[in-house]
């Protein structure tokens, strides 16, 4: 439906030697007919996140992208370093381990835990628990500068 969340699907009716029918991309996207606000009338899609990013928290859809810019909100954690601890598709809360910077922390661990998982389950509208590690922990997980969005532990 028009601006809800789903799988990019495409068939390919230019390419006689290889056809795609229904072909399934595993990204997740959003789909308007709605005028641009530059005039253009053409449909428009917005890329998401893959679908084998996304859980399904309490019955939500959960990508990534929602909970980024939440993270970045709070000081000690600007860097937006996290994890998702996926343990299955389907979970009743979101498990997160978030990196915070120690120089910038201001208050308790357990103040800024608290405080995380409050904006988190109020802006997601889903149970949450927050774990804490240091941004430089969260970094030796994967390649330099970069770590995997989700995990499984």
């Amino acid at each position: 439906a028009e601006g809800e969340r789903g799988e990019l699907v495409v068939t390919s009716l230019r390419d006689d030697a290889g056809p795609l029918i229904r072909y399934r991309t595993d990204d997740l996207v959003t789909f308007t007919q709605q005028p641009c606000s530059c005039g253009r009338t053409h449909g428009r899609i917005k890329v998401l996140g893959r679908k084998g990013d996304e859980l399904l928290v309490a019955g939500r859809s959960i990508l990534p992208k929602d909970i980024h810019p939440l993270i970045e909100e709070v000081e000690e954690t600007q860097a937006a370093l996290y994890q998702i601890i996926r343990t299955s598709r389907e979970m009743d809360a979101l498990k997160i381990r978030i990196g915070y910077n120690p120089e910038k922390l201001h208050r308790t661990e357990t103040e800024l835990a608290t405080s995380l998982q409050k904006i988190l389950a109020s802006r997601l509208t889903v149970p949450v628990e927050v774990e804490l590690a240091l941004n430089s922990d969260l970094l030796k997980l994967g390649p330099p500068h970069k770590i995997p969005r989700v995990a499984k532990k």
